[in-house]
Order: C-alpha cells, then sequence, then structure tokens
C-alpha cells in the first residue's frame, strides 16, 4: 500500500486571499462594487432598502491634509456604517461613495430612523477630529416598495435622493420619491 499525501493548506490560503482581494475594497474592507452588485438579488423583495452615502466636502480633507488624513476619513466611515447598518450589505463604491442594501424588513420610517442616527454618528465622529472637522455626509435612501424594481433602479433611486441631499444643503439625507424624478 502506497499513501501520498499533499499539504493543500497554503494554497487553499492564498485561494482564499485572492477571493477577499477580488471581492473586497483594500482600504476600508469593504464590499467592492462588483461584489455589491452581485449580492444585491435580481429580483428584489419588498420592504428591501437601499442608503447611498456620498461623504461632503472630502476633496478639501485630501488636498489641505494629504490623501494619507483622506483614508483614515474612509476608514472611519466604514466602520461607522458597519456599527450603524447591521445586516446590510456595504461596499464603497468608489472614492468617497458607498451604499448599503438592506436585504428585508424595513420601512419608510426605520429608513428615515436609520439615516438619521448615521447621520449624527457620523457628523460627531468627524467633528472630534481636527482634520475631518467640516466632513460630513449626504444619504440618499430608498425603499423597495413596487415588485419588480430592478436593482439598478433602485440604485440609481438611492443616488438620485443623495444628490437631492446635497442640492439641498449637505449634511443631510433625502428619501426618495417619485417627484425627483
Amino acid at each position: 500500500m502506497i499513501c501520498i499525501y499533499r499539504d493543500v493548506t497554503r494554497q487553499r490560503q492564498i485561494e482564499k486571499r485572492l477571493k477577499e482581494r477580488a471581492n473586497t475594497d483594500e482600504l476600508t474592507g469593504l464590499f467592492n462594487r462588483h461584489y455589491f452588485f452581485r449580492q444585491i438579488p435580481v429580483a428584489l423583495p419588498l420592504g428591501a432598502g437601499l442608503a447611498y452615502v456620498d461623504l461632503d466636502n472630502f476633496k478639501y480633507v485630501n488636498d489641505k491634509f494629504g490623501h494619507d488624513t483622506g483614508d483614515k476619513a474612509l476608514m472611519l466611515t466604514a466602520k461607522l456604517l458597519r456599527k450603524h447598518l447591521r445586516g446590510a450589505v456595504i461596499a464603497r463604491l468608489g472614492g468617497d461613495e458607498f451604499a448599503a442594501y438592506l436585504p428585508e424588513g424595513c420601512t419608510e420610517e426605520s429608513l428615515r430612523t436609520c439615516a438619521s442616527d448615521l447621520l449624527v454618528a457620523m457628523i460627531d465622529a468627524y467633528d472630534a477630529h481636527e482634520a475631518y472637522q467640516g466632513l460630513s455626509a449626504s444619504i440618499g435612501v430608498a425603499l423597495v416598495e413596487d415588485q419588480g424594481l430592478s436593482r439598478e433602479d433602485l440604485v440609481r433611486r438611492g443616488d438620485l435622493a443623495m444628490y437631492t441631499a446635497k442640492r439641498l444643503g449637505k449634511r443631510g439625507y433625502c428619501f426618495y420619491t417619485t417627484s425627483l424624478e
């Protein structure tokens, strides 16, 4: 009898790291855009929600204090999103834009409360650091209320609501309604 053993532990670890790197943002540890869209189901369930977050005045922080400080602000943002959006699929979409998909059980009231609490926590955290003072967030919130809404439309609605929040003075949130179209 001949037995041949081969330890594949190292190979499996490398494969696992490669898969993680392909699906996550290296700086924040959040999912990346590609993985985020794969995690949102094609057929969205009623009661799912989305928060689209964009940092206000982020370019100023990067320009005045350097990219290292900007990177730390992005990492702090990721930490706050994880803490306040438990159960959500959270991603850094690029630059200073983030999105969180809440898969079930959302109501307009619960999403408004969530966005308000997140915004307060972000402002408090940013104001606690001298380099981040003036940094805030604009949040667009969208709720799946219609059967057949596509994931692309859900994200577009969140994005549209976020830009409305920015246009209304930043440092706030806006809930998607059809009147924003």
